[in-house]
């Protein structure tokens, strides 16, 4: 946070801080273009050496003084720098009798007015507005009055004319970098608001994907199993039926912990899936080595598993097969049955083992499902993911 231009206690954005910015190259620019054309005319109106030198040597340590004052404006001490510049231009004001000509002084001409006016100006756009508008007024009002001071002549209406004068445009700067700044500070709140809504909305996204998730892996556990038991399908597969139940309740205890189910190599996964599927299946794996990251293998496994129970339930076939095959970087596993087949047309909107934890879950983790079938000619759910 910059001091030098805090206007209250407040975190600053990023369009306020470019503000900021901007003013400061600005003070800096004002002064370097208004100090190159006003020397010029400062040495040329020297009607007398004595006023020429004198002249010459203040648009010399105007210069010098200058480049410094950059240096500090840009280094973020601008507050330091304006008071400095003031104590400087009001010495300027007090020796405007000895760096002036005469016959400028007789019509209230001086060429250090209008540099004091500019440099007032950037203060403006530099520094906290209370600073900044009293430095302004000081050395505007001393330029005016030590102007009438080396002409001798008295205040008057006219004088006090020419101060208020002087002072208006360093005070319409400050209006405007004050309108700037509000305006920046309204641009910060509104992209702070919608980076906060947007945030929210990806915390909400993230608990409803995470109950979908907790939905999907109860329906492909706990649920499956328990209505095996409704249906009176435990058979004499007492052995099997504690297996898948121990199974349930790890996977279960995975998505409550946050953790997915313990990662392994692809083929040794399915291998244990297959073995206590309740089916007679035939695993076939083309490379026996498929590493892949423990969240996709999680989705493949709980996808082919969900096919393998569906094979049980519905397809009245008692064997099937899952085959691993690579597929460039990537990896196609399928579950194939030769049993009665459906038609996908034909399921009902409430059943979700197709669409939910087969289809949506190896979608969420970029991979692609496939169902080939047809009523009389079995099932092929066909996993895809590509690396």
């Amino acid at each position: 946070m910059n001091p030098n231009l805090a206007q209250g206690v407040h975190e600053r954005g990023e369009a306020e801080l470019r503000v900021e910015h901007l003013g400061r190259q600005y003070a800096v620019g004002i002064r370097a273009v208004t100090l190159i054309p006003i020397a010029v005319v400062a040495i040329a109106a020297a009607e007398s050496p004595g006023v020429r030198t004198g002249a010459i040597a203040v648009v010399c340590f105007l210069v010098a003084w200058s480049a410094l004052y950059a240096v500090l404006v840009r280094s973020q001490r601008a507050t330091l720098a304006g008071m400095l510049d003031a104590l400087v231009l009001c010495g300027l004001g007090l020796i405007t009798g000895q760096v002036t000509s005469t016959a400028w002084l007789e019509t209230s001409r001086t060429w250090i007015r209008p540099f004091v006016m500019f440099a007032a100006v950037g203060y403006q756009y530099s520094i906290r507005w209370r600073v900044g508008v009293l430095l302004g007024l000081a050395v505007c009002t001393t330029a005016v009055l030590s102007a009438i001071a080396a002409q001798n002549q008295p205040i008057g209406p006219d004088v006090i004319v020419t101060v208020v004068w002087s002072n208006l445009v360093p005070m319409l700067a400050r209006l405007l970098f004050s309108l700037l700044t509000r305006a920046a500070r309204k641009a910060d709140a509104t992209a702070a608001e919608t980076d906060r809504v947007s945030r929210e909305q990806a915390v909400s996204e993230r608990i409803r994907q995470e109950q979908r998730d907790i939905s999907d892996s109860l329906h492909d556990t706990a649920s499956t199993t328990l209505l095996m038991v409704a249906l009176g399908q435990t058979g004499g597969a007492g052995q099997a039926l504690r297996e898948r139940a121990r199974r349930d309740l790890e996977t279960i205890r995975s998505v409550r912990e946050g953790r997915p189910s313990a990662p392994e190599e692809l083929s040794s996964v399915l291998t244990a899936l297959t073995a206590r599927s309740g089916l007679s299946v035939q695993l076939e794996i083309s490379d026996p080595v498929v590493q892949l990251s423990p969240r996709v293998v999680h989705a493949l496994v709980e996808a082919s598993g969900e096919a393998l129970t569906n094979v049980a339930r519905h397809s009245g076939a008692t064997t099937a097969v899952v085959r691993v095959t690579p597929s460039g970087a990537g990896v196609v596993v399928e579950v194939i049955d030769r049993g009665r087949g459906f038609e996908p047309a034909h399921v009902a909107p409430t059943r979700r083992g197709l669409r939910k934890s087969i289809t949506a879950r190896v979608a969420s983790v970029g991979g692609i499902a496939e169902v080939a079938t047809a009523v009389g000619q079995g099932t092929t759910v066909r996993l895809r993911w590509p690396r």
